[in-house]
């Protein structure tokens, strides 16, 4: 069995419905967990204490593990703090996955086989900041840098670490830097039809 836990994006292994939470899903060797509108700046205040709870008790600790968050970090808060601190891309992004990988140390010491996951890259569409329901900030091409920047920093934290890496960001990323939407469900969730097994080629 392979679980992922995190946000609606941790139904992707399963293609649950986003909006299902509390509450592990099954499909076929997948497990899915999401704790809700979780987001990665904050997972370990917020949300870590939640998930021993409800979520890791039904863990095995010999399968793999994803913490799936991020995607609306990089889609939404990480744009608008760098357009509204001035601070360079690569210091607001690299707070941020440190912060969120303060929970895979935890959980590699707990003894869970945790797994390091990219995330995916983000909407074509452009600005809509102000839309409650599907807000995206900034355009594709920024986004994605940022996004492609967490992939990488996280990638190296877990090398370090020793920690497995799977990162599927560059298969979603045209050669103009653009979003491959055709992986996409609705504007931010992947099919899972198309992204399982690409993920599973990488596994």
């Amino acid at each position: 069995m392979i679980y992922s836990i995190g946000n609606s994006h941790a139904h992707v292994f399963t293609n649950s419905l986003p909006g299902q939470q509390g509450f592990w899903s099954v499909k076929e060797n997948y497990s899915s967990f999401s704790l809700g509108p979780v987001i990665a700046y904050n997972f370990k205040e917020h949300h870590y204490d939640r998930m021993k709870r409800d979520a890791l008790p039904h863990v095995d600790k010999q399968s793999k593990l994803f913490i799936v968050v991020g995607e609306v970090d990089c889609r939404l808060h990480l744009p608008k703090q760098i357009e509204e601190s001035g601070r360079e891309m690569e210091d607001v992004v690299e707070e941020c996955v440190d912060r969120l990988f303060e929970i895979y140390l935890l959980l590699k010491e707990d003894g869970y086989n945790v797994v390091g996951w990219g995330g995916h890259p983000s909407t074509t569409d452009g600005d809509r900041r102000n839309d409650v329901g599907e807000p995206v900030y900034g355009d594709c091409l920024t986004r994605n840098k940022i996004t492609k920047h967490w992939d990488s920093y996280l990638k190296s934290l877990c090398e370090k670490e020793n920690i497995e890496y799977i990162s599927i960001v560059d298969d979603l990323i045209d050669e103009n830097g653009l979003t491959r939407m055709e992986y996409f469900k609705d504007y931010c969730h992947l099919k899972t039809e198309l992204a399982v097994p690409l993920i599973e080629s990488k596994l």
